[in-house]
């Protein structure tokens, strides 16, 4: 019986050793870690809370703003995640005087499940629970939650971008710096672009009023933001979905803390700003956080 044991803690303990070592490996090398860990360092002192998906995740670098911000936007990442970070941050940034929430063109139609493949990122390294009443254990561990992915990681290449290059904001820094033309096919941008769905609309709707009214009621601006986008991604707009999405914008516009940003044709026949339809290479991302930088700060000064 001793020598069974033995053998078996010989067999297991290095299977152990090598998936520990895998697990440690990527939780600190990746943007969720990245930007949780800038977030609690300078929690106190920061004045912008930035939410949405891949698109202002790849379109604002910190690295050029003079405002201490909150990098929160993920690839990937949905109005009704974007609510859960709210809320998880807005009692914790005791100095928030704006909150940055992406209204492209896609963000209320997306909704994102019990079952995406990023809710054990957000539990992990925010807290965020997204899962309902049940929190699978498996999600408390990276290896556990997706053991192929973060295997493959650590000696090639993986599918979640959050795993390349970035810097201490969590900004990726290797986007290409020439546009990738066809980076989607004709039938892929129709595809993506036709996709509607009323009864997601309707829930970030009242996710949406929800955080405004909290931002009311702490002073808080609002800027609802939606990124360039090259000619040819804006070319495929599905016109109801369009028109939803700018309804809903125009009905709150008016509110004294509400600004509109909408930078989806600003610059979309400049082929040096993006490396792809729908993504800021990283010229792109410097022009246009130097800009918004400039923005934001009037509306705070405007505050005092």
């Amino acid at each position: 019986m001793k020598k069974f044991i033995y053998q078996n803690i010989l067999f297991f303990l290095p299977l152990i050793l090598i998936a520990s070592g895998v697990e440690l490996y990527n939780r600190v090398n990746n943007t969720f870690y990245a930007k949780a860990k800038y977030v609690k360092k300078y929690q106190k002192s920061i004045e912008v809370l930035i939410l949405g998906s891949s698109q202002t995740w790849r379109a604002i670098n910190p690295e050029y703003m003079t405002i201490k911000s909150a990098p929160l936007a993920h690839g990937g990442s949905s109005l009704n995640i974007d609510y859960l970070l709210f809320k998880n941050f807005i009692e914790n940034l005791p100095n928030l005087k704006v909150v940055l929430l992406e209204t492209s063109y896609h963000t209320l139609d997306d909704y994102r499940n019990v079952e995406w493949s990023k809710n054990h990122l957000f539990w992990i390294y925010y807290g965020v629970n997204n899962y309902g009443s049940h929190i699978p254990k498996s999600d408390y561990f990276l290896l556990t939650a997706n053991y192929k992915e973060y295997f493959k990681k650590t000696w090639t290449s993986s599918i979640f971008p959050e795993f390349g290059k970035f810097n201490k904001y969590g900004y990726i820094t290797t986007a290409s710096e020439t546009l990738e033309t066809g980076h989607y096919d004709s039938l892929t941008l129709k595809k993506r672009h036709s996709f509607e769905n009323i009864q997601n609309y309707n829930k970030n709707k009242d996710l949406l009023n929800e955080i405004i009214d909290i931002c009311e009621e702490k002073k808080i601006d609002i800027v609802f933001f939606s990124p360039p986008k090259y000619y040819t991604y804006n070319n495929y707009n599905n016109i109801n979905k369009l028109a939803r999405r700018d309804s809903l914008i125009s009905f709150y516009e008016n509110r004294n803390n509400i600004h509109v940003w909408n930078y989806e044709k600003k610059w979309e026949k400049d082929t040096k700003i993006f490396y792809n339809e729908d993504h800021l290479n990283t010229n792109g991302s410097k022009k246009i956080t130097i800009e918004i930088d400039a923005k934001l700060k009037k509306i705070i000064k405007a505050r005092i």
